[in-house]
């Protein structure tokens, strides 16, 4: 049994590197919608804040299609600016989607 409280050692922090770029994992409520409850993500922004990183992970044994929009203005850009995407992505497969900000 694991205990819920006590100490922790705290792990991250530190940037990562997705398609030759450091970028830094971000969340934030709204930013992404999407679809097929069968994919799921992770998003990350790039070090200079250029490029927003979604990578798109299939759960199932199974090609799985998604529509995904992106809400940038949740970035804390001044302007609202939804972007759409349409794709799939194979069985227990990944896709990456670099939007240039």
């Amino acid at each position: 049994m694991t205990p819920k409280v006590g100490t922790h050692k705290v792990t991250g922090f530190a940037s990562g590197t997705i398609d030759g770029q450091k970028a830094n994992l971000i969340l934030r409520k709204g930013l992404i919608t999407i679809d097929n409850p069968n994919i799921d993500y992770v998003t990350a922004l790039s070090e200079d804040s250029q490029t927003l990183f979604i990578v798109l992970l299939n759960n199932q044994a199974k090609t799985n299609k998604f529509n995904l929009i992106v809400d940038t203005s949740q970035l804390g850009l001044k302007s609202r600016n939804q972007r759409r995407f349409e794709d799939e992505i194979s069985s227990f497969g990944y896709h990456i989607i670099s939007v240039k900000l």
